[in-house]
Order: structure tokens, then C-alpha cells, then sequence
């Protein structure tokens, strides 16, 4: 079995790592599990601009480059052909999906945001784009959902029949649940100068992500433990975050926070498992991937009553009104001052975790596949 999957989240055009998102996250534990599995074969397909269709990928094994979707509609009917004679099946994990006749077609949807909350997505080029997408989800034979959550929003906005959809959910790669030691923790600590216990946060800046009341909700909290406890931000710059990035920057001045752009992933495994919280209070979310690696890292999670991540975390965290600054704060002083509430969540978390696996994953999207081969 030869599937084709689009590893455009994984890497740039100059075929160096990229800083990768929940998409890449979800792509290369696909990868990784689908490799593992007998009789498979991965060709890995960069998906991007025009202007990059006729070149090797030299980047990675098994890797060419091909138009993304905004100008697939003009491209000749050769390009498809000499695509669909590599693999058995396409998998679009990015929403970058191709034009196939022949060829089995499977596309992961992560959320209906820009469709269904547009204040909450890219404003650049929105009406065009969500058009080409939902044209474009139409090509796909089946649609992957990573959670249940999602089903109702994907029929309602992408117009997918619920016939054609599977719900996967997310996982992660085994090494989220092996203990990190002191002495790396130490010097991970170290690396980026982080003196004082911490909170920690983990998304992209943007709207949904909610850091302006999570910075609020900081700042509210009485003098003690604002001299014992930073902020750890980590992620990268998104969309609308310049009034947000000042605020950090201010803030970061004063000592109270610590904004890292991008971190390597043992960097980050090792901040999760050396903070006090997780704070993730999104506004929206088709999953929330950092509430299943804080619960392996044994952190207790703060996080959102939102119904996809109620779905997610089951009993395993402490949830919130997003939209509240008092509840936010409230439940960082909770976790700080109870320990018998932090390791009751640690619990829970460690053994909710262990539902999400990349294993799991894998095992169910190739049920999806033979469906089709």
C-alpha cells in the first residue's frame, strides 16, 4: 500500500524544519506510525506555490514538490496523472488537496474556524480562501474529524455528508510520556534564564487563543505570588498579535514573563514537565493538542468549557469560562495553593492521556484507508 501524504506543515520551501503547529504535530505523528505499520509504503509530497511545481524536494526522501491549492485548478491534467501513479491513496492532512480522478482521497479537517467564527481566523485574502476550501474539501472521498465535537460544524459548514466522515482523534508521540531528569530540566531552565517557579502557556498568537485575558488574569494575582511565579509563553507570532506582542514585550521587561518564540521540542517537553500549570484558556479549538501533551507530562491543565474540549479532557482538568478573567485567575491560585487539587488533576491527566496515543491514531486512519484499497 503506497499513500501519498502532504508534508507541506513539516517544512519550508528550502526544505529546512519548520516551526511546526498542531497540523505538523498531527502530520508527523501520522507519518511516523504509518511507517511503522507492515506492507506501507509513505511517499511524502511537498505541496506549495506555482512556481515550485517541476522542482525536487531534496529536503527529504521521497519528496517532490507540487502546486498548492490555489492554482491546481489551471495546472494540466498530466500533473494529476503523474501523481496518482505513485500512490494508491492520497491523505491531504493540510487542506491542500489535490485534483484525482483515479485515486483515493482522504482529507483530515481540523475545525470549521473560518468559516463559522471568522473573527477568529486570518482576515487576509478570507472570503477567496474559504471558497477555494470548501470547493476543494469537496474532492475528498472521506473526511477524517479529530473529534466529535467537530462532526455537526463540518456538515454544517464544510457541507460534508456525515456518511463520509470518521472521527479520529488526535495523538501523540510516546516520548511525551517518558520522564525528563532534574539535571535536564535544570538546564533547560537555565538555557532560557527562567530563575522562579512558573505557569506555563503554549499556542500561536492569535485571537483565539485568549492571551490577552490570560494576561490579565496574571497580573490580578496578588503580590506573593506574582514575586514567585513567571509567565512562560511559548509560540510563535500569528495574525492581530502586534497590541498583544507590546503588552508581553512591557511585561517582560518588568520581570513577570518570559515569551519564547519557538523552542526545540525536548525544550519543551522539558518546560512542561518543570511548570506548575498549564494555562490554555482558548476561545476555540477543533481539538487543543497542548491539553493531552500537558496531561502526559503529569501538569495540571487549565483550560476552556468549550464543547470540543470538554470532549478532549474528559474529567481531567480545570475548566473555565474562557470569556471570565476572574475564573482564569481563580483557578491559578487554586492550583498554586491546593496540592491536593494538583495531584488529583496529575492523576486523572496521566491516565486520560493514554487514550490520545500515536498508535491509536494510526491504527484507526488505516481502518479509514482499506476502505478504500
Amino acid at each position: 500500500m503506497r499513500i501519498g501524504i502532504s508534508v507541506y506543515p513539516l517544512f519550508n520551501k528550502k526544505g529546512a524544519d519548520k516551526k511546526i503547529d498542531g497540523i505538523g504535530n498531527y502530520t508527523s505523528c501520522l507519518i511516523k506510525n504509518l511507517q511503522t505499520q507492515s506492507n506501507v509504503e509513505v511517499v511524502q509530497f511537498y505541496i506549495n506555490s506555482l512556481q515550485d511545481t517541476c522542482k525536487i524536494f531534496t529536503g527529504s526522501q521521497n519528496m517532490c514538490i507540487q502546486p498548492c491549492l490555489y492554482f491546481q485548478d489551471i495546472l494540466p491534467i498530466n500533473f494529476f496523472k503523474n501523481l496518482e501513479k505513485q500512490v494508491d491513496l492520497f491523505h491531504s492532512t493540510d487542506y491542500r488537496i489535490p485534483k484525482l480522478k483515479k485515486t483515493p482521497l482522504i482529507a483530515t479537517i481540523y475545525d470549521a474556524i473560518p468559516l463559522k467564527e471568522e473573527e477568529f481566523a486570518n482576515q487576509r485574502l478570507l472570503s477567496l480562501k474559504n471558497y477555494l476550501l470548501k470547493k476543494h474539501v469537496k474532492r475528498a472521498d472521506h473526511i477524517i474529524s479529530i473529534s466529535n465535537a467537530m462532526l455537526e460544524d463540518i456538515v454544517n459548514h464544510w457541507k460534508v455528508d456525515p456518511k463520509k466522515i470518521s472521527i479520529i482523534h488526535c495523538g501523540i508521540d510516546a516520548i511525551w510520556f517518558s520522564n525528563i531528569s532534574m539535571e535536564q530540566k535544570k538546564q533547560v531552565l537555565d538555557k532560557y534564564n527562567i530563575k522562579k517557579k512558573f505557569l506555563l502557556t503554549v499556542g500561536t498568537l492569535q485571537p483565539r487563543k485568549n492571551l490577552d485575558r490570560v494576561l490579565l488574569a496574571y497580573q490580578s494575582l496578588p503580590k506573593d505570588i506574582l514575586s514567585e511565579y513567571q509567565l512562560v509563553i511559548v509560540g510563535k507570532r500569528g495574525w492581530e498579535c502586534s497590541e498583544l506582542i507590546k503588552k508581553i514585550l512591557f511585561l517582560e521587561k518588568q520581570g513577570l514573563i518570559k515569551w519564547l518564540e519557538f523552542i526545540p521540542f525536548n525544550d519543551l517537553r522539558a518546560l512542561y514537565q518543570s511548570s506548575t500549570s498549564l494555562v490554555f484558556p482558548s476561545l476555540s479549538e477543533g481539538f487543543g493538542l497542548p491539553i493531552i501533551e500537558g496531561f502526559a507530562s503529569k501538569t495540571p491543565v487549565i483550560t476552556s468549557n468549550i464543547p470540543s474540549i470538554l470532549e478532549v479532557a474528559g474529567n481531567a482538568a480545570y475548566f473555565v469560562n474562557p470569556t471570565s478573567v476572574e475564573e482564569i485567575q481563580y483557578a491559578i491560585s487554586s492550583l498554586i495553593n491546593n496540592t491536593g487539587l494538583v495531584k488529583n488533576l496529575i492523576e486523572k491527566g496521566s491516565d486520560r492521556a493514554k487514550l490520545f496515543t500515536m498508535e491509536e491514531m494510526g491504527n484507526k486512519t488505516m481502518l479509514v484507508y482499506k476502505q478504500f484499497i
